[in-house]
């Protein structure tokens, strides 16, 4: 399973060109809140890269290259619109 998921988030960050950046951005504010961790109710890397992919393909998004703009969006929908 984790050599699967490894390749994946790969084809991901190489396909999408603007979640590497996003998720570092991510990874630093859930970091900083202290947010990150999935066992203290937090949210782990690899679910939050989940999440990024699922909002950018249903939106399609795939080629944005404006990585703030997809970041503020992905951030309201997930606050105000995701039921």
């Amino acid at each position: 399973m984790g050599i699967h998921t490894t390749s994946t988030i790969s084809e991901w960050l190489s396909s999408i060109k603007s979640l590497r950046s996003i998720v570092i951005v991510m990874k630093s504010f859930l970091t900083i809140s202290r947010l990150n961790l999935a066992y203290e109710g937090g949210l782990n890397t690899f679910a939050m890269i989940v999440m990024l992919v699922s909002y950018i393909k249903h939106k399609k998004l795939e080629n944005e290259e404006n990585a703030a703009v997809i970041l503020r969006n992905f951030l309201q929908f997930y606050a105000e619109e995701f039921d």
